[in-house]
């Protein structure tokens, strides 16, 4: 079944900026959520108690899990991973359907959505000297794109040209617009549609290494 279809509800997390959002979600429709500003370290776990506790559910009553799994915060990703997995012990015995999405992904089908239908890039600071990069020209976005360049960005940038501001930590190209994570109820309209989500075993965040990714570096016009 879809993730994205049924009457089923679903737990959905974000952990990838400088946000947390916990969120349960019935179909497309959304029936309680907790936005904190701050590191999921000290706000993921009272999120979750929030909206369980407003919404009368136990852990036991969410069988499906949609959570962020980057790129993004390293500290934020892990400590989503770390409580998920002893929640899934402690109360369900393995019995979690889990999918996971990228706020990079989420990002571009926002701009897709809302701003433009032509191909962009999609760029965020992740290392010294080292940058994700979606590059999005056919509809819609999806995780087989990302890329990490190393060196400046702006040595390729041959489309428009967008900075996911929430892990901005480096001088953005020039020309480029920088943006924020979107609200957690723009994910309605993208989780039940194709190649947004990734079913994983276990809660896998994809900046977990190097390896998730094609290395690329970008080659200067010879003189």
């Amino acid at each position: 079944m879809n993730p994205g279809d049924g009457d089923s509800l679903r737990l959905v997390v974000n952990a990838e900026g400088r946000r947390v959002d916990a969120a349960i979600l019935q179909g497309r429709e959304w029936i309680d959520s907790e936005t904190v500003e701050g590191n999921s370290v000290e706000n993921l776990a009272p999120a979750l108690r929030a909206i369980l506790a407003r919404t009368k559910t136990k852990p036991a009553d969410l069988h499906t899990w949609i959570y962020s799994g980057g790129p993004g915060s390293l500290l934020g990703l892990r400590s989503l991973a770390m409580l998920l997995a002893t929640w899934e012990i402690s109360n369900h015995a393995n019995s979690i359907s889990k999918y996971r999405y990228s706020g990079l992904v989420w990002t571009a089908r926002e701009i897709q959505r809302t701003i433009t239908d032509q191909p962009f890039l999609l760029i965020s600071p992740w290392r010294t000297n080292a940058w994700n990069v979606l590059r999005v020209e056919n509809h819609p976005a999806t995780e087989s794109a990302l890329e990490v360049v190393e060196g400046d960005p702006a040595a390729d940038i041959d489309l428009p040209a967008y900075v996911l501001g929430e892990r901005l930590r480096a001088i953005p190209p020039a020309g480029s617009q920088t943006l924020s994570l979107p609200k957690i109820e723009t994910l309605a309209h993208h989780i039940g549609e194709p190649g947004f989500l990734v079913e994983t075993n276990t809660i896998e965040p994809l900046q977990s290494g190097t390896t998730e990714y094609k290395k690329w570096t970008p080659t200067l016009p010879a003189q």
